[in-house]
């Protein structure tokens, strides 16, 4: 889960900061999902009929302080989705920190702890909330301001599709290094394969969107 924020010695001009940034990243939710391809009915999702097992991801999270792609948070974990008849499932997820702007799911963080997840319940539209409890970023996960950053009572909304169509938005309380409410509308998760080598590709502010 990502981590936000900069570390100041003046705690309220940080807030302050961050209460300007995040109004101007701030933007009016809708009810459709938009891809390369165009607009997506929402209502015309749906979970995944069979279950995908350990399937290895790079998650990037663009976040509302910082600067786009280029400042997303990146993990290297997996997802386990267990199907159920008459649609919907479980979802398990694992995931540690990789380091900042890294290229490749073998530039793992030393510093940073692994994470595990659920199982969360998946509804027969592909929706569903994950608590993922007090998550901790180390500095040198963090693009935006190489801060250490922790996150309390955080929660994963997502949306599952496919073993190769999966997003989130991130919520929960940022506690430090400043005192924040991360807005899930404007913290997107998404979920890419890498290259057999473990590279992925670089990303792009139009891969952020969920659905």
């Amino acid at each position: 889960m990502a981590g936000l924020g900069t570390g100041c010695v003046n705690p309220q001009s940080d807030y302050e900061n961050y209460i300007s940034s995040a109004a101007d990243a701030q933007g009016p939710p809708t009810s459709t999902g938009v891809v390369e391809a165009g607009p997506v009915d929402a209502a015309n999702l749906h979970a995944p009929d069979s279950g995908f097992t350990d399937t290895q991801y790079v998650m990037a999270c663009e976040v509302q302080l910082g600067n786009g792609a280029a400042d997303a948070f990146l993990w290297v974990g997996t997802l386990t989705y267990s199907a159920k008849a008459g649609g919907g499932g479980t979802l398990i997820l694992t995931d540690k920190p990789l380091l900042a702007r890294a290229t490749s799911i073998n530039s793992v963080d030393p510093a940073g702890t692994p994470n595990s997840a659920g199982p969360a319940t998946i509804a027969k539209d592909g929706t569903g909330t994950m608590m993922t409890g007090t998550q901790l970023v180390p500095g040198t996960s963090n693009p935006v301001s190489g801060a250490a950053a922790e996150i309390d009572s955080s929660f994963l909304q997502f949306h599952v599709e496919a073993d190769d169509t999966v997003c989130a938005n991130l919520g929960g309380n940022l506690v430090h290094p400043v005192t924040a409410t991360l807005v899930p509308a404007e913290n997107i998760c998404i979920y890419r394969k890498p290259h057999s080598d473990g590279s992925f590709d670089a990303l792009q502010d139009s891969d952020f969107h969920c659905p």
